[in-house]
């Protein structure tokens, strides 16, 4: 059986582009309304959808509980909708009356209601970047590059749902995949499970941040496919991008943003469960308490190795810094009331970071990400900034890297990055085969 993979993961990420179906860019895209149109995220009527239990974060942060959230969608089994797939033989979940919330969640056992609570993570955070494209096309009437990346994420979400797996590959990992099979693209996200002990079984499918990772990486590959390649700079933004999607995504929840001001009295760069990704994932694999990675550890380039996804630490620690200083630096000039006021600050930043994503090119420096970035504001004390400087904490958080966000290249040589490539850093293995059948197998009943 030959295929091509392309595999971005959690721990480490291989990649093998394939050919895209049709050529995208070159063809005459949509208008502005028609491409809005496409990214609706209510696709049924007032009180039909789904409501469905939605686990916030893993076990090992407490006082956290699940949540149950509405998404006006038409679903079918698994849950499934036109978009995502659910892959597994078993355990699919299907409701008539469209309640997903009667089902308890366990620790450490998978059951239909982490089905369910699966696809309410998936479906929240990408209905949340759907969203924000139609906010930019509307801000932004006729911007090529925006409306590039929405006709090519709304064709590949659709031409090639995502087929997700809750119980894919026992390994200590999670991975997301898009590979072309017999002329049809295929798109896998498969969340790994392992034995901690004798006695206990981990279930990446059970720890959202890592689910919004994988998701972030899926998005990413969805609307921008030439950033998935065997380059250094596009790995580092890649695995970046997916710990931002898992931050903003818990920033954008109010029941996360009242929990993390409550636990740190307002002061961000305290320890805290927004920082720390995959915080159980960490504590079994890692024996550490402040996740797989943290984003407020302060780190530059010069304190990491030139290896992939040691550098994306630096840029998803400043982007983390910066939401931070934007919400420190609007308490202290306007007040406000501290939960909606980190909200509004990291909605704003979080809709031109997707912004960002559209404009950059194909093998984006960590300087040329930054000045992107910052150029999406207005200038200090305008309505488009919030009345906050946020060209100046764009510019002083990444200078605090090691990046400097002027006309020079970054201070570092991407060629002599080093350590374990893209393509060497994961392989394919026997449940990958079966995966990867069933997927095949599937699309094909569906074409039926």
């Amino acid at each position: 059986m030959k295929k091509q993979l392309l595999i971005a993961t959690f721990l480490s990420t291989t990649i093998v582009l394939p050919s895209l179906s049709k050529d995208l860019w070159s063809s005459a895209l949509p208008s502005d309304a028609d491409l809005i149109e496409s990214l609706r995220t209510n696709t049924t009527d007032p009180g039909k959808g789904i409501k469905v239990k939605v686990r916030l974060q893993d076990s090992h942060v407490k006082h956290i509980p699940s949540e149950k959230i509405y998404f006006p969608q038409t679903v079918f089994e698994g849950p499934s909708d036109f978009q995502f797939i659910y892959g597994d033989d078993s355990r699919a979940f299907y409701r008539e009356d469209g309640n997903y919330t009667t089902k308890r969640l366990y620790t450490d056992r998978l059951v239909k209601a982490d089905s369910a609570s699966v696809y309410g993570a998936l479906r929240y955070s990408s209905n949340l970047f759907q969203e924000d494209l139609r906010t930019l096309l509307r801000v932004n009437p006729g911007q090529e590059p925006l409306r590039q990346a929405t006709y090519q994420y709304t064709h590949s979400t659709t031409t090639s749902p995502l087929i997700y797996y809750i119980k894919g590959e026992e390994m200590q990992n999670a991975y997301y995949t898009r590979f072309d099979y017999e002329g049809e693209t295929y798109r896998m996200m498969v969340m790994g499970y392992y034995k901690d002990g004798p006695w206990k079984t981990i279930y990446t499918a059970q720890h959202p941040d890592i689910l919004w990772h994988e998701l972030g990486h899926s998005i990413v590959d969805a609307a921008r496919p030439d950033l998935f390649n065997d380059t250094y700079q596009a790995g580092a933004f890649h695995e970046a991008w997916g710990d931002t999607n898992a931050l903003y995504t818990a920033l954008s929840i109010p029941s996360m943003r009242r929990k993390v001001i409550g636990d740190t009295r307002g002061d961000l760069h305290q320890e805290n469960f927004i920082a720390h990704m995959a915080e159980r994932f960490g504590a079994s694999v890692l024996r550490q308490d402040n996740g797989l990675r943290d984003l407020d550890d302060d780190v530059r380039v010069s304190d990491v190795s030139k290896q992939v996804h040691d550098l994306s630490r630096v840029l998803s620690g400043v982007i983390y810094d910066i939401n931070v200083s934007a919400y420190e630096t609007y308490m202290k000039k306007f007040g406000g009331i501290a939960t909606e006021v980190l909200g509004q600050t990291s909605s704003l930043l979080r809709q031109e970071w997707v912004h960002t994503l559209t404009q950059v090119d194909a093998a984006p420096s960590f300087t040329d990400i930054g000045r992107t970035f910052q150029a999406n504001f207005g200038a200090e004390g305008s309505k488009d900034a919030l009345g906050l400087p946020l060209q100046s904490i764009i510019a002083e958080e990444f200078a605090k890297k090691d990046i400097v966000l002027d006309e020079t290249d970054d201070s570092w040589g991407w060629d002599q990055v080093e350590g374990v490539t893209w393509q060497s850093a994961h392989g394919g293995s026997v449940k990958m085969e079966s995966n990867f059948a069933r997927a095949v197998a599937y699309k094909a009943s569906k074409s039926e």
